[in-house]
């Protein structure tokens, strides 16, 4: 393939369509566009070939002969002006007219303009409430021409643009015209391709249609010629798009994979909506017109004017807005470039919740008619406050909103803020219509025993306005959205703001995770859905459903940049719908509206930007210093002052102090230990400190004598929330130091005796299995007792388990049980193979009386055998179902074990933030040098063949050996990078290993044993019978000289009868040569008899079967014929023949001889049935020969004449034939 001459081509083209000076406008025509991919910005959606080419030659012609007066190089400019300007990009604008400007000099067509249609256009815009800006109108223009010479086009643009209000508007006016518009629109990325195209059943070769085929088979059905378009809102990517090629292109038909084939008609066209062509490929860029809205081409003014104009009805009030808009919007919005968002936003995007704030606050009540106009500035400043800045947030150097406040005070200095704080700080007192700060809003809080504190929501400044502005925008049915880092109370925020909301709303929480499809999302959010009318669905009754979405972006990311399930919430926001499928219908959705939570720093991080768009964001910081010390100190306050835990008054007079240290040592650790890409998982937030406090909620004053004791209760659930979940010692060590540090630093009176007493364990059955009481551990010694019996029971009743419970593995069954006991707690364990994650996890189940099931994965595995029904929970009552939940939550503990080693943690906890954030880590690390030795001679020690002294030293060497070559295999990695991994479990190999060698090399030395002590006792058994046979021998030699002569003399006899032998032999060898001889010829002649018998027998058994039809009465009624056919006389004639005796044939053979033959019909049937057939005369033969010859001798024949003689000449024929 080579790349054609465009010039020859174009000059051939312009000639067809009528151009007289076709070369030098061809020349112009290409300089033009090679210039233009040579000179203009790299976007996706410019197209410079040979399609494109062909489209403006055809735009061209038109212009030619809708005006022939018009210079040929005027029309060709106006021709690559106007069809070309839709898609360039504003940036490129001045170089693009630059060139059209030097290749054209002195030339100034004006645009085509049909006047009257663009009237109408802006009465369509006029209808839908829309600004008719000469820009927005123009837009509207470039589609129809780009109809008009392309029957696919792409509208690209940014989110936020007007994509949609061009067509849409534009189909309106087609409305308003009478002309019959008719679209359907759908996101292709909504539905699987097999959806989209249609399938072919693998199995039953069964056709299923597809949505788009069956959307474009009913609109090619359509009467009329009205526009009827097919709009493609969505992402493009080749796996759907190629399939659209040849209805791209100039054929204008899909072929399906049923091999139908669906032509477009006249008035039907391809619209695609789309913000990118980034995974186009060039082949489907240049099928497509191409219209690119620039984000400056209607701006954000059209939109404000128009939301003045629904919201406000006073003419002055809407003049009041205007100048406001006009006088704070452009400069926030220069401004807002420079400060970093916790997410991505458009400005259109923050100017419309500054109107949807305002939205909220523009009623009589706060704002009655005769009010004063800085009333109406005072919200209007609140408003686009939070508009730009609720995305803003502070990151690890610098708070944006504190950035955002010192600007916008500096920059509109006439509005006075309160001096404490910056410009977020504060709300408006719907009173006196002054800036008060949020904590005058925040509400008590008191303490539930019975609420785990990860559903525990403590008033703050911050959650304080999230709930305000939360509360307005919900009652205003706006989606809204929460985005922060794990564990900054987003989801509680919700929870607490959904479960407040009366009862004309229905909640349905759809979590998402990495899995999550389209069609998984879709019947979670069909399931309370009922139907209402035709295809209208809502939720039950006059209620208003909230779907609450958690994890927004937590969904895989196709290759093409596509998350399928934010493809079907983005279409039901922008169209109200979705489509059933397996009808392939429609389903108009009403009363809902979506609320989500997105953890920025997880999954896909963003999500698509026309989906974003439509939520009102807000940022979910940290709580800062003041306000997790107000958190905590009024939790463990009230824990501390409840008279039912029999506190001392001087341990909840230590409350501050101990919540200073929590949060001194939690903020030391966030700074020191970062996340990497090996410790993906420290990560330390409010849940770190919530588990630290429900931790110290578990204890009483029974345990708690002194605040020394709280003290070291704090320092250990610090350790067992921050020093489990580090991966290695050098980190454990650094973090004993810091909260040493902390310790001293913000403590002075303590006893250090009690804090520095080991063990520092604190437990739920130190004082006894089943008496479930949060005390320290004072003596190993003790606690093994206790782990002992336990282990001994669950062997008893559940399974055999070969624990060895040293030191180290006690500590770990006292975390899990820990983690176990804590409501709602779930434990991830990480260590490598053999480290005893599955065994401890099952004694600590047991010891806290909980029942374990163990998931085995098989092939096939899926969700649905992770679900069970609940059984007397209807699931239609949300009430019941939230309370089973909470059940569920609060009775069903998760240990998931995991191994460090590879990539499988980090990518799933990649996938799954979940994993991390809402569990208990225990990080278990390698088996220290006590351990490796009580299991060594726990285990070595019941190998019967090793001698007790030896057991201590051969446990100590093996402990020995494993440690070694653990610091070898560290050496081998830093001088090769290359891993050798050492795992308990080797260990504990090395140990089964050594035994059996042990058992299979001592089992083979007593086998050699006894295999040597059998062979002496052999020898020692041989020798006294050689004594024995040596006397033996002597006697029997004088009998064996004896024996040899009388041999002697026999040996002459026998030479003599062996000579007479010799010759009676060669005689019988002589007979039997003749007999060999004789005994062949009589199996030759046997084989010949035996085929002659072979082929006789059919005869034979033809004669017989001959006689079977002879009977008494028959013959009795042929022998009384008196003159019968001469066939008959001819058939007995002949059995006159065989009957004669030694071949004297009878001379008499006339019907008379015959009759006389028969006169016995008993004994002629008798003479029949035992006629010697085996012995016939020759003569015989030979007379009958002349009979069986004739013709008429022929049973068929002669069974018309008698059915007897009929008989008798089939029984003749056969007995010659056998002979």
């Amino acid at each position: 393939m080579v790349v054609p001459d465009f010039e020859l081509i174009c000059e051939i083209m312009l000639v067809a369509e009528g151009f007289q000076d076709a070369r030098l406008l061809a020349r112009k025509f290409i300089t033009l566009y090679t210039l233009c991919r040579e000179l203009l910005s790299k976007q996706d959606h410019y197209d410079w070939g040979l399609r494109a080419i062909k489209s403006v030659l055809v735009v061209a012609g038109s212009l030619k002969r809708g005006d022939r007066l018009r210079p040929e190089d005027q029309v060709l400019m106006r021709a690559l002006r106007d069809f070309n300007i839709p898609k360039i990009v504003t940036d490129d604008m001045p170089v693009f007219m630059g060139l059209i400007g030097d290749l054209f000099p002195a030339l100034d067509v004006p645009r085509k303009r049909d006047m009257d249609f663009e009237k109408h256009l802006v009465d369509g815009a006029l209808s839908m409430k829309l600004q008719p800006e000469p820009g927005f109108i123009l837009k509207m223009v470039q589609l129809v021409e780009l109809f008009a010479v392309r029957h696919s086009v792409f509208i690209v643009g940014f989110a936020g643009t007007g994509k949609s209000m061009v067509w849409q508007c534009l189909n309106r006016t087609y409305y308003m015209l009478k002309q019959k518009p008719f679209y359907n629109d759908l996101d292709p990325k909504a539905v699987t391709n097999d959806e989209l195209f249609g399938i072919i059943n693998p199995a039953t070769r069964e056709w299923k249609d597809g949505l788009f085929s069956t959307i474009m088979r009913d609109m090619a059905n359509m009467p009329g010629d009205g526009p009827k378009w097919i709009v493609l809102d969505g992402d493009i990517d080749p796996m759907w798009i190629e399939s659209l090629n040849t209805l791209m292109d100039d054929n204008k038909v899909l072929t399906l994979a049923s091999n139908e084939r669906i032509a477009l008609t006249k008035s039907m066209r391809l619209l695609f909506e789309i913000a990118t062509l980034r995974t186009a490929t060039p082949a489907t860029v240049s099928r497509a017109g191409i219209l690119y809205i620039n984000p400056q081409d209607l701006g954000w003014n059209p939109f404000v004017a128009s939301w003045i104009d629904t919201a406000r009805d006073d003419e002055s009030e809407k003049a009041m807005l205007t100048v406001m808009f006009d006088k704070y919007i452009p400069s926030l919005l220069e401004s807002c470039k420079k400060y970093k968002k916790i997410t991505p936003l458009t400005e259109l995007q923050q100017i419309q919740l500054s109107c949807y704030l305002l939205e909220c606050f523009l009623n009589k009540t706060l704002l009655p008619s005769d009010c004063p106009k800085d009333w109406y500035e005072t919200y209007f400043v609140f408003s686009v406050v939070w508009g730009f800045g609720s995305a803003l947030f502070q990151d690890q150097i610098i708070d944006w909103r504190n950035e955002f406040s010192k600007w916008f005070s500096n920059e509109f200095k006439q509005i006075k803020f309160p001096s404490t704080g910056n410009v977020f700080s504060f709300f408006i007192d719907p009173e006196t219509k002054k800036f008060l700060p949020w904590s005058e809003k925040v509400v008590g809080f008191e303490l539930d025993p019975d609420i785990p504190l990860q559903s525990t929501l403590v008033a703050t400044n911050e959650t304080t306005r999230t709930r305000f502005f939360m509360d307005l925008l919900i009652q205003k049915q706006k989606p809204v959205m929460l985005v922060g880092s794990a564990g900054s109370g987003k989801s509680v925020s919700v929870a607490a703001k959904l479960a407040a909301l009366p009862d004309s709303y229905a909640i349905v929480n759809v979590p998402l995770n990495f899995y999550t499809t389209s069609e998984m999302i879709q019947r979670v959010l069909e399931k309370p859905l009922e139907k209402k009318s035709g295809r209208n669905f809502g939720p039950p009754g006059s209620k208003f459903m909230i779907y609450f979405v958690d994890d927004m972006n937590m969904p895989e990311v196709d290759k093409y940049g596509t998350v399928q399930p934010h493809t079907l919430i983005r279409q039901f926001m922008d169209y109200k719908h979705w489509y059933d499928r397996q009808k392939l219908t429609l389903k108009d959705i009403s009363n809902c509206m979506f609320v989500a939570c997105m953890n920025p720093t997880a999954g896909s991080f963003t999500i698509d930007p026309r989906l974003q768009r439509h939520f009102c964001t807000f940022a979910v910081s940290f709580p800062g210093l003041d306000a997790c010390h107000h958190i905590y100190k009024s939790i463990l306050i009230q824990h501390l002052m409840n008279p039912v835990n029999k506190y001392l008054p001087a341990v909840y007079r230590y409350t501050e102090v101990l919540v200073g240290v929590a949060l001194a040592l939690h903020n030391k650790l966030s700074s020191t230990f970062l996340p990497t890409a090996i410790k993906f998982h420290y990560i330390f937030n409010l849940r770190d400190l919530s588990s630290i406090f429900q931790g110290l909620l578990f204890a009483t004053g029974d345990a708690i004598k002194t605040p020394s004791e709280l003290l070291r209760l704090w320092m250990h659930e610090a350790t067992r929330v921050y020093s489990d979940k580090l991966v290695d010692a050098s980190d454990n060590d650094t973090f004993t130091k810091l909260m040493f540090e902390v310790i001293k630093k913000n403590c002075e009176d303590y006893d250090e005796n009690v804090i520095m007493e080991k063990p520092l364990i604190y437990c739920h059955f130190a004082e006894g299995i089943g008496d479930p009481k949060y005390f320290p551990i004072k003596d190993w010694n003790h606690i093994k007792k206790l782990l002992d019996e336990s282990l001994s029971a669950y062997n008893d009743l559940v399974a055999t388990m070969n624990l060895v419970l040293f030191e180290d593995a006690m500590y770990h069954i006292c975390r899990i049980n820990r983690i176990l006991e804590a409501p709602r707690g779930n434990a991830l364990l990480v260590g490598v193979g053999g480290s005893g994650k599955q065994s401890l996890s099952r004694l600590s189940s047991f010891i806290s009386s909980l029942e374990v099931f163990q998931i085995q994965l098989r092939k096939g595995y899926s969700m649905n055998d992770l679900k069970t029904k609940a059984t007397g929970v209807p699931d239609t009552r949300d009430n019941c179902w939230s309370f089973f939940i909470n059940r569920v939550r609060t009775l069903l503990k998760v240990i998931l074990c995991f191994s460090p080693v590879g990539a499988t943690l980090r990518v799933r906890a990649r996938k799954f933030p979940s994993l991390v954030n809402c569990t208990a880590i225990d990080w278990f690390h390698a088996w220290p040098q006590e351990a490796l030795r009580s299991v060594s001679k726990r285990f070595i020690a019941e190998v019967e063949c090793l001698p007790e002294e030896l057991v201590e030293p051969v446990s100590r060497f093996m402990s020995h050996v494993h440690q070694s070559v653990n610091e070898m295999s560290e050496v081998y990695y830093q001088n090769e990078k290359r891993f050798n991994y050492t795992t308990p479990k080797t260990f504990l190999e090395q140990i089964a290993l050594y035994s059996k060698l042990l058992n299979e090399k001592t089992k083979n030395l007593k086998m050699m044993i006894i295999r040597l002590e059998n062979g002496l006792e052999k020898l020692a058994s041989c020798a006294g019978d050689v004594a024995v046979l040596k006397v033996t021998l002597a006697e029997q030699e004088i009998i064996l000289k004896e024996k040899n002569k009388a041999a002697e003399a026999l040996i002459e006899v026998v030479g003599a009868e062996s000579e007479k032998v010799s010759k009676e032999k060669a005689f019988a060898a002589e007979e039997e040569k003749k007999v060999k001889v004789i005994e062949e010829d009589v199996t030759i002649k046997a084989k010949i008899c035996a085929d002659d018998l072979a082929k006789a027998e059919p005869a034979l058994i033809a004669a017989q079967e001959a006689l079977n039809t002879l009977n008494k009465n028959n013959l009795t009624e042929l022998k009384s014929f008196g003159s019968p056919p001469d066939a008959v006389v001819n058939v007995c004639a002949a059995v006159l023949v065989l009957f004669a005796k030694k071949g004297k044939l009878p001379k008499d053979r006339s019907w008379k001889g015959c009759k006389l033959m028969m006169a016995k019909v008993d004994q002629f049937l008798n003479d029949l049935v035992y006629y010697d057939k085996e012995n016939i005369h020759p003569d015989v033969v030979k007379a009958v020969q002349p009979y069986i010859k004739n013709p008429e001798f022929n049973p068929g024949f002669i069974m018309s004449k008698s059915a007897a003689a009929a008989g008798l000449c089939a029984w003749v024929i056969n007995i010659v034939k056998f002979y």
